[in-house]
C-alpha cells in the first residue's frame, strides 16, 4: 500500500490500473509496450492489469492495441447524470440552441481544466466536428473560452493563479490573452458585468458569449455559453441579443439548480 497526499492509504495495484486507464484516455488505442513504457510497469505485469481490465469490461483489444471499452459510455452517461448542474441546465440549453440557432455548451471547471458537461446544436451552428472532438479529453481552455473566462471570474483570486502556473496560458491565436494581469483586469471586468465575450481567442472563426452558472452559497456552479462564426456574432447581435439569451438561459438554470438545493 501507499499513501496519497491526503494521508489516507491507496493500493498500489489499483493505481496502476488506473495509471492505464488514464494513458489510454489520453492518448487512444496502444500497444502492450507502450503502455507498459507509459506506466512504468513490465510488460508482465501490464499484461496482468490489461487483462483484469478487459475483464471486467473496462479495456477492449482490437489487433495488437488496447483500447478504452464502450462499457465507459454508460458509466460517464450515470456520472454526468448525477450532477445537479446538468439536470438544471438540460432543458435550458435546448431552448438557447433553438433561440439563437447556434452552438449552445454547458462547462464545468476541474482540477484546472474545461469539463464540457452537455452541448446542443442549433439549426445554423457550425465547428460540430470540432466540437465533438473536445468531449474526448479535457482541455486547458479555460483562459480562452466565453465559458472558461466567465467560470474563472468567479473563482478566487489565488484558484486561478494556481490554475495559470499549472497549465500556463497558451497562445492559440494572436487574439488569445497570455499576459497573466490583462488576464485578471479583463476577469474583473466580466465580475462586473457578468458575462464574457471570447473574440477569436481560442480558435479563429469562432466567437462565443458565456455567462456563470451560481449556486445559492455563491459558488460557481458552471458556465453556459453560445458559439458561432463572427460574421453572425458580432455588434448588438452578440453583445445584447445572444447575451440577453444566455443570461436567461443562466437565471432558468440557476433556478432549477438552487430549487433542488431547498428540496
Amino acid at each position: 500500500m501507499a499513501s496519497n497526499e491526503d494521508g489516507g492509504r491507496t493500493i498500489k495495484s489499483v493505481d496502476n490500473s488506473l495509471s492505464i486507464l488514464e494513458f489510454l484516455y489520453s492518448t487512444g488505442p496502444n500497444s502492450l509496450s507502450a503502455i507498459a513504457a507509459a506506466v512504468d510497469l513490465s510488460p508482465g505485469s501490464t499484461h496482468t492489469h490489461l487483462a483484469t481490465l478487459r475483464k471486467h469490461n473496462y479495456v477492449e483489444k482490437s489487433g495488437d492495441k488496447y483500447q478504452l471499452n464502450r462499457r465507459l459510455i454508460s458509466l460517464g452517461e450515470r456520472a454526468r447524470n448525477q450532477l445537479n448542474i446538468y439536470q438544471a441546465a438540460r432543458k435550458p440549453l435546448h431552448s438557447l440552441a433553438e433561440e439563437t440557432g447556434e452552438a449552445a455548451h454547458l462547462m464545468q471547471e476541474y482540477e484546472g481544466f474545461v469539463l464540457l458537461l452537455y452541448e446542443v446544436y442549433g439549426t445554423n451552428a457550425i465547428g460540430v466536428e470540432y466540437h465533438a472532438r473536445k468531449r474526448d479529453r479535457l482541455i486547458r481552455h479555460l483562459h480562452c473560452t466565453a465559458s472558461g473566462k466567465a467560470l474563472l471570474s468567479k473563482l478566487p483570486r489565488d484558484r486561478v493563479e494556481s490554475i495559470i502556473e499549472s497549465s500556463g496560458l497558451m497562445k492559440n491565436t494572436p487574439n488569445t490573452i497570455t499576459d497573466p494581469e490583462r488576464l485578471f483586469t479583463e476577469l474583473e471586468k466580466i465580475d462586473e458585468q457578468g458575462f464574457a465575450i471570447s473574440d477569436e481567442e481560442q480558435m479563429l472563426g469562432m466567437r462565443a458569449v458565456g455567462a456563470p452558472v451560481m449556486r445559492v452559497d455563491g459558488t460557481v456552479a458552471g458556465a453556459i455559453s453560445v458559439s458561432g462564426p463572427p460574421s453572425r456574432l458580432n455588434g448588438d447581435r452578440l453583445e445584447e441579443t445572444l447575451k440577453n439569451e444566455v443570461l436567461q438561459a443562466v437565471e432558468v438554470t440557476e433556478i432549477n439548480l438552487n430549487s433542488d438545493a431547498h428540496r
